[in-house]
């Protein structure tokens, strides 16, 4: 009985196996879904760092222009008159440059720091990626090595089935054998009580033969008498 229960509760196991290696394969999907991502965001956060970063540069290249240019108007109303409007547009233009460029340092300095949690995010999804691939593999080797003790079981119940099988004819056969010795006993039992009752039998009539031959002499000789 506990031969013929083995192989369903191995088969359990395994289709339990199975499902979950489906669920684990779903989630590791997942994953890779959401670290492709977020890998597709860092790419486009490098590159906004980059267009951050040029549009630094090129600021603070007009700055360092505006600069020379203030210098050499300096220069020149000192040594032409230039007009003072002019110097204080160009002094409007540089503090507007230099805004722009703070502004832009802000961005680029934000913008790297966005990159580089970006960057750390990317790392832990791969981490745990990685993690559940493992798992997976593992999952896997052991639904297979379940899967072979399930078809071990089963080559076992099936050996056992023989066995049994084998046994039982064994039995039958020595039941029939044990069977029709009784049955020759009882005959011969039966035929040695008949032969017994007739001997028995033979016996009580010779027995009372000679009794009755000197009863019938006495008669004869009474009425001779007579």
């Amino acid at each position: 009985m506990a031969a013929d229960s083995t192989p369903p509760q191995y088969a359990t196991a395994v289709v339990a196996a199975l499902r979950a290696r489906n669920s684990q394969c779903g989630a590791a999907c997942r994953v890779t879904h959401s670290c492709q991502a977020l890998l597709a965001a860092h790419a486009e956060l490098r590159r906004d760092v980059q267009r951050q970063q040029k549009r630094a540069d090129l600021a603070g290249k007009e700055k360092h222009d505006m600069q020379a240019d203030l210098a050499l108007l300096r220069e020149n109303e000192a040594n032409a008159g230039v007009s003072r409007a002019h110097i204080e547009s160009l002094q409007e233009q540089l503090e507007l440059a230099k805004s722009q460029a703070e502004r832009a340092t802000r961005e680029a300095v934000a913008a790297k720091a966005r990159a580089d949690a970006s960057v750390e995010t990317s790392e832990n999804v791969a981490a745990k990626l990685s993690t559940v691939s493992d798992e997976l593999l593992a999952t896997r080797a052991e639904a297979a090595a379940q899967t072979s003790r399930a078809q071990a079981a089963e080559e076992r119940v099936a050996a056992l089935s023989a066995e049994n099988a084998r046994l039982l004819s064994k039995l039958m056969e020595a039941m029939e054998a044990q069977a029709r010795a009784m049955e020759e006993e009882i005959v011969a039992h039966e035929a040695r009580q008949r032969s017994a009752a007739e001997t028995a039998s033979g016996a009580d009539d010779a027995a009372a033969a000679p009794a009755d031959e000197p009863a019938s002499g006495d008669g004869g000789s009474g009425t001779a008498a007579t």
